[in-house]
């Protein structure tokens, strides 16, 4: 006898799937949306705002160095103060009217010097100092030779008129040996009647105190101004 119970022997109805009903799509959210929105805005807007600043920093940067470039800043005025103290003016008439007049009689020459300056003159007239920093000598031979403190002639030399006869024009350094305070030099040499003429300009005073350095003391402007002015006034006699 069959067995009618047989879950094995199900109906045809019972197999077939039922339809399910789709699901509902989820409601958007609106508020999360809107945040993101926000959000993005905030961002760009930073960007924005640094990338002005940004930008206006290199436009500020790059219009000041302009600026310094088109206009450079203007060369200070920078006030000489020579220890000669010349009266010095554009006009040499107007200088040279308040000047004295040296003559050396035995050596034959003349020179115009500040009638403010003192001029010291040996007994044979062989040297004469002037301000005692300006020291004309005459020789009847050219010293050559070495020295324990002779003047090193490192400077530059220079081919000039002074009386109307070629001279040399030397500059160098003496004092760094024998205890002397180095000092700067400017010599001017020249020959006449078979003597030596030397003009030398001297840095400091030949009895200057001032502290030692470890350099030389250079020559100011306005002491080698004068000191070409004296040349341009030095003369032989007839």
């Amino acid at each position: 006898m069959e067995n009618q119970n047989d879950p094995s022997q199900t109906s045809p109805e019972s197999t077939t799937s039922q339809p399910t009903n789709p699901t509902p799509p989820l409601p958007e959210n609106k508020s999360h949306s809107s945040f993101l929105t926000s959000k993005l805005f905030l961002i760009t807007l930073v960007l924005v705002i640094l990338f002005a600043i940004v930008y206006s920093g290199i436009y500020l940067s790059l219009n000041s160095k302009l600026n310094q470039i088109t206009k450079p800043n203007p060369t200070p005025t920078i006030t000489l103060q020579p220890s000669l103290t010349p009266n010095e003016t554009t006009n040499p008439d107007s200088i040279w009217a308040n000047w004295k007049t040296y003559t050396n009689t035995k050596y034959n020459y003349s020179l115009k010097y500040p009638k403010t300056l003192a001029l010291e003159e040996e007994e044979d007239k062989r040297d004469i100092w002037i301000n005692k920093q300006i020291l004309i000598n005459v020789t009847d031979r050219k010293f050559e030779g070495p020295c324990g403190d002779c003047p090193n002639y490192n400077g530059p030399t220079e081919d000039i008129i002074v009386a109307n006869i070629q001279a040399k024009k030397y500059s160098g350094e003496i004092g760094a040996v024998g205890g002397s305070i180095p000092e700067k030099f400017q010599e001017v040499e020249l020959t006449h009647n078979k003597l030596y003429y030397t003009i030398t300009l001297h840095a400091l005073q030949y009895d200057a105190d001032v502290p030692t350095i470890d350099d030389y003391y250079p020559i100011k402007n306005g002491d080698a101004q004068l000191f070409d002015q004296i040349l341009s006034t030095f003369q032989f006699s007839p």
